[in-house]
């Protein structure tokens, strides 16, 4: 990796850190008397301080920042730093286009005319590209349930393990050892939280452990997960990173009180490219902190809208990058 090559976006994207909303701004958004002050205060943050929101700023929130993403990659030697928060777009595209293939329906109408090609290609088990093997591995596995009455939303679930193994494979091809364990950190809950998720729904547990297996997610504690009941997260949460697990393992909405303590946790991790001068992972931090600020903003404007207290609120939100 040429460190120096990310001297010029690290630097830029250390001035707009300062910018970065904290907790008690995004709160102040729903606190807005009205429309007219609810879109000033959105133009506190970097998504919305080059234009206006408009009407419905809860729309634009998704776009503005993938707008923003975009502009940060096209400054970086390797644009691919922005596909890690990117990626899901295109394998959202791809869910739609196989399950209209498979399902012969005929969707797949959502996916740019350059993914058919690549898409068509996958689901015939051809690989058009090194990173498209993922779509093809993604494909073989789906293809399967998708007799099934209800397998369009199982496959959404059967295709996360390698839309997330895609992450993986660009953080290590970015060269940076920081940056591919702060990823594969993040990789390893998100596996454990999916398991978590179908053991609560009465999911086909062992179906979705072999799933993220053949992804390249083999760590002894997703097993211990896979098999066990909630006794035994804790214990395997914790050997996969998360601190305090049993704390968050208790009461209600625990999928919910788990994501949110997961993406803090990989907020912490990111903090460690504060002693990095430049790089790609000052320009990670940045970008996972935006992408916080954003979630964030979803929820108080979602609560705005709903009526919803502040109270109830802030629980959910998502620690700032400090």
């Amino acid at each position: 990796m040429d460190r120096a090559g990310w001297s010029y976006v690290s630097g830029h994207v250390s001035a707009l850190a300062d910018r970065l909303m904290d907790q008690r701004a995004v709160l102040a958004v729903g606190q807005a008397g009205g429309p007219e002050e609810l879109r000033a205060r959105l133009r506190n943050s970097l998504l919305f301080s080059q234009t206006p929101p408009g009407e419905r700023p809860l729309d634009e929130v998704e776009p503005r920042f993938r707008e923003l993403a975009q502009q940060i990659a096209q400054m970086s030697p390797d644009p691919r730093i922005a596909d890690l928060f990117l990626l899901g777009n295109e394998w959202q595209a791809f869910r739609q286009f196989a399950r209209g293939r498979l399902l012969k329906k005929g969707a797949g109408a959502r996916a740019e005319p350059a993914q058919v090609e690549r898409f068509e290609a996958a689901l015939r088990g051809e690989a058009a590209t090194d990173a498209d093997r993922l779509f093809v591995e993604a494909g073989q596995a789906v293809s399967a349930v998708m007799a099934d009455e209800a397998a369009p939303a199982a496959m959404d679930r059967l295709t996360d393990p390698w839309e997330v193994a895609a992450a993986v494979r660009i953080a290590r091809e970015l060269e940076s050892e920081e940056l591919t364990e702060w990823v594969a950190a993040w990789a390893r809950l998100r596996a454990a939280l999916a398991l978590i998720r179908a053991h609560q729904n009465g999911w086909d547990v062992p179906s979705f452990r072999l799933a993220w297996r053949d992804a390249g997610f083999d760590e002894e504690p997703l097993d211990d997960i896979a098999r066990g009941g909630p006794s035994d997260w804790p214990s395997a949460l914790e050997k996969l990173g998360l601190p305090h697990a049993a704390q968050l393992l208790a009461g209600p909405d625990v999928a919910v009180r788990l994501a949110r303590a997961m993406d803090d946790r990989v907020t912490e991790l990111a903090g460690g490219a504060r002693g990095i001068a430049f790089g790609p992972e000052k320009v990670f931090a940045f970008l996972w902190a935006l992408r916080m600020e954003a979630l964030n903003l979803r929820v108080v404007l979602s609560a705005a809208e709903a009526g919803i207290p502040e109270a109830r609120i802030v629980a959910e939100l998502r620690a700032e990058y400090v």
